[in-house]
């Protein structure tokens, strides 16, 4: 359940070490029904900060069609107006607390020139105009489909993605043999479910590749019943969603030791954003 994908080779100053989390936006908590870009998002962000993380992973934010796929958008440049908070726009006064629990958005309407890669966008009102402050973003790595190990520090490795089980559910659903030559190769003689996805994490991390990235459910240690999607099958994918209390740092604290153990500090140097500016300059 190891996947590697190659980096850019200019993206990364040499000797980076970095990791981070992938977690879609819509399976953030909310009092709304999905996720969105408001306060739980922030939230995580600072969680993944404290954790030593620079990388926050999604998935594609565009307006979805039928069955909820983000892999399924209905334009190639608008963004999902359900992703827009509402507790944020009862922050800034663009809505009233009423018009979020009876009558979401009456009065504004979202011009949908929002991208998936800066997050902007305005709002505009009968009469006047408004602009929308950017959703803090971070970039995200390519997705990996490759299986095994393989040394190179040019490359982004993975414990799995959103297609796959969580790494906790894929060992349940192993045959014997198979959990037998996976402890081998962890060099143990014998293990439990619940410690494949610490195991795997580890791997990952004290890898030489520069960028090692893990589902959130790998990070929570959960079953297959946290599992994203399950490619070919038409209906129930994309309904993830995690806790609240998830969102501390105590649900982030292993994953702040990992990262210091194995070496995996990030960056010194100037922030990834403008490092990347640099480059296509």
């Amino acid at each position: 359940m190891v996947g590697m994908t190659d980096l850019c080779p200019r993206l990364l100053p040499p000797g980076y070490r970095g990791a981070g989390v992938l977690l879609h936006v819509t399976s953030l908590p909310s009092r709304h029904g999905i996720g969105d870009l408001g306060p739980s998002a922030f939230t995580f962000v600072d969680c993944l900060r404290e954790a030593g993380q620079e990388w926050w992973q999604g998935l594609p934010v565009g307006p979805t069609g039928w069955s909820d796929s983000p892999y399924q958008s209905l334009s190639s440049f608008a963004g999902n107006g359900l992703l827009i908070s509402p507790d944020l726009l009862v922050e800034e006064e663009l809505l009233g607390e009423s018009d979020v629990e009876g009558r979401p958005f009456p009065r504004w309407r979202w011009i949908t020139n929002v991208s998936s890669r800066s997050g902007s966008g305005c709002w505009t009102r009968h009469g006047g105009a408004s602009s929308g402050e950017p959703a803090r973003t971070s970039g995200s790595p390519s997705r990996s489909s490759a299986r095994g190990m393989r040394n190179g520090s040019r490359t982004t490795v993975y414990t799995g993605t959103h297609d796959n089980p969580t790494t906790r559910g894929w060992y349940d659903g192993l045959p014997e043999a198979s959990r037998r030559r996976l402890w081998r190769h962890l060099r143990r003689t014998t293990g439990e479910s619940r410690e494949v996805a610490p195991a795997l994490l580890g791997l990952a991390w004290s890898s030489a590749s520069a960028l090692a990235i893990a589902p959130f459910q790998d990070v929570l240690n959960l079953g297959d019943e946290a599992r994203m999607n399950v490619p070919g099958r038409a209906e129930g994918n994309w309904r993830w969603r995690c806790t609240a209390d998830t969102l501390s740092p105590a649900a982030f604290e292993s994953l702040r030791e990992l990262t210091t153990s194995s070496s995996r500090p990030g960056s010194r140097r100037a922030p990834l954003r403008e490092r990347a500016a640099s480059v296509a300059s």
